[in-house]
């Protein structure tokens, strides 16, 4: 069983050597992903996910080749992100950013990890979750068959969010 969220200094930490692990908070909270056996009594993986700032993990996804995907919102210029290339942002763009991070069993590093965001703010704050001003219906992904990403957050960025129309899918909404 795998559960993402908020953490602060008072999780313990648990390395199992199978995933990506940082076992050290740095925010007032910061988001964090958590590997439990079956029988819900036994975690075998704790580990904190963000930078010196507040961070929050919202959502996490499956693909079938050992692929996990965990979005959220971070208020930190150190949010660890990873260079893909041809990523949306490789630096924290504004207040609040989201985020995206893929990580593999058997793997302890991530395998890639990006912000998302514009100038202005994407986390918002309504409703407030735990201490960190952070939204429990924020970032949310999803996968299509084809084992495509899909994003859904929130923005209050007019009209400067970075934007794929995705070769013009009609459902795209390019302005605010």
């Amino acid at each position: 069983i795998y559960a993402v969220g908020e953490a602060d200094a008072s999780m313990n930490p648990i390395n199992s050597n199978v995933f990506y692990y940082n076992g050290t908070a740095s925010g007032n909270t910061d988001g964090c992903f958590s590997v439990h056996s079956q029988n819900l009594g036994n975690t075998v993986h704790n580990s904190f996910l963000g930078g010196s700032a507040d961070d929050g993990a919202y959502d996490i996804q499956f693909t079938s080749n050992n692929l996990f995907y965990i979005a959220g919102g971070t208020n930190s210029s150190d949010f660890p992100v990873t260079s893909l290339g041809s990523m949306y942002n490789s630096n924290a763009a504004g207040l609040n950013d989201n985020f995206l991070a893929c990580f593999q069993r058997g793997n302890t590093g991530i395998i890639w990890s990006s912000y998302l965001g514009s100038d202005w703010q994407e986390s918002l704050d309504i409703p407030p979750y735990i201490n960190s001003g952070f939204n429990l219906a924020n970032t949310t992904i999803a996968l299509d068959s084809q084992t495509r990403l899909h994003v859904l957050g929130t923005t209050n960025s007019f009209n400067t969010f970075p934007l794929d129309d995705g070769a013009n899918i009609p459902y795209f909404q390019p302005t605010r």
